[in-house]
């Protein structure tokens, strides 16, 4: 889940950038699956599901992104 002072709505793409120090970004798309308000709090809890038809490059990415944090 990830947290956001503002709503997404389904079905939209992002594309998250993870950093680790001295290796490269990797990025990752995804797509919403479901964005609603915390109940009593500010901002907005949004899921999201890795884009299908880029397994390939999404599997190279995660990999990259392990590897960096390990």
């Amino acid at each position: 889940a990830v947290h956001a002072p503002r709503p997404f709505w389904k079905g939209m793409t992002h594309f998250f950038t993870f950093s680790a120090s001295g290796r490269p970004p990797v990025t990752l798309a995804a797509k919403a699956v479901h964005s609603y308000k915390r109940h009593g709090e500010p901002g907005f809890i949004s899921g999201w599901e890795f884009m299908k038809g880029a397994s390939e490059k999404t599997d190279r990415a995660i990999a990259q992104l392990i590897a960096a944090i390990a």
